[in-house]
């Protein structure tokens, strides 16, 4: 069980104070920021009205410079408060959440351990390794990397936006590029405790159908799994095929895998969550990949600090109890 919020809002209440002044602070050179480029650009279009060279050349290298100031100490300004917030609050409840713990079924064998790394992201491997994103990836952008562990699982998580450019010529000797988003939202990962003989993937339906499989993971997957031959499967749940593409190496494993017990799990997951949720069994560790518009762990200047907090907590909370909610601490598997 993690604390409640009311336990980690008191911890962390002397040190919203600042973050609150940080936060006016900003505005405040917001709004000056603003009028000043607004006078600037109306100064600049009275002086022009006038026609008279000089003074139009003076003016506009004047409003530019006035531009280029205000936007900079806008950006310094927001960089100290966001800088700041990731490190009080985001850092802060991470370090409440994990430290104050207890777990169901505790032994002396559980741990507790954390790491918060705000410019940090999941390693390449863990994107490659979990067969969820088999286009051509050619920009990876990440951030806010949490590593730790919670009883006897290991996990970590970071926001990811993987980008595939696109170029084309018009016939014309013209090129145009296009920035296409493959994935953007958290990669989670967490040691299961067994080692898979196979790969299975859950792949969400209505997103991409059964009869599309091959067009989205076939390339990765007969590079790692040549001699094996990957099958789409249904399971005895008929709401879980409704949401999810089930496509496996090892039928028999993933059927004793994707227990009745675990499906409900994964579905009660997928009713927290209204867009995109892919998993992956691969190797010893469950991938969940989940598709957001969102920043979760980004300040907003229009918010009180102690609504963001709220707001970080609920997504801490969220990300941390899916060991507890797919009761990963249980290891009624043998890792061999």
């Amino acid at each position: 069980m993690f604390p409640a919020k009311h336990n980690v809002l008191g911890a962390l209440r002397g040190r919203l104070p600042r973050l609150e002044e940080e936060r006016a602070a900003y505005l405040r050179t917001f709004r000056i920021g603003l009028l000043t480029i607004l006078t600037a650009a109306a100064m600049t279009a009275i002086v022009f009205a006038s026609g008279i060279p000089e003074a139009i050349a003076v003016t506009a290298i004047v409003a530019i410079v006035t531009i280029i100031v205000m936007v900079i100490r806008m950006r310094r300004q927001y960089s100290l408060y966001r800088e700041d917030f990731k490190q009080q609050i985001v850092r802060g409840t991470v370090r409440e959440l994990i430290e104050n713990c207890q777990l169901p079924g505790e032994t002396s064998e559980y741990s507790y351990a954390w790491a918060y790394h705000p410019d940090s992201r999941i390693s390449d491997g863990h994107i490659d390794d979990c067969l969820l994103f088999d286009e051509r990836i050619d920009r990876i952008y990440g951030e806010d990397l949490i590593t730790g562990r919670l009883g006897l699982t290991d996990f970590e998580l970071s926001e990811l936006e993987l980008v595939r450019i696109e170029r084309r010529n018009n016939g014309k000797g013209q090129s145009t590029t296009r920035h296409v988003t493959i994935f953007k939202g958290v990669l989670f990962v967490a040691d299961f405790h067994k080692s898979f003989r196979g790969v299975t993937l859950l792949l969400a339906n209505g997103w991409l159908g059964t009869s599309g499989f091959f067009n989205k993971v076939g390339n990765s997957v007969s590079n790692l799994f040549s001699k094996q031959k990957i099958t789409n499967i249904d399971l005895e749940n008929p709401d879980f095929n409704r949401y999810f593409d089930t496509n496996t190496s090892d039928e028999v494993e993933a059927r004793y895998l994707l227990s009745p017990n675990f499906i409900e799990r994964i579905l009660a997951f997928k009713s927290w969550h209204d867009q995109k949720v892919e998993f992956a069994f691969v190797g010893s560790r469950m991938y969940v990949a989940i598709s957001s518009s969102d920043k979760f762990f980004e300040p907003s200047v229009r918010q009180p600090t102690e609504q963001q907090f709220e707001r970080i907590y609920e997504e801490l909370y969220f990300f941390f109890s899916l060991i507890e909610h797919f009761d990963l601490n249980t290891r009624i598997w043998s890792k061999s």
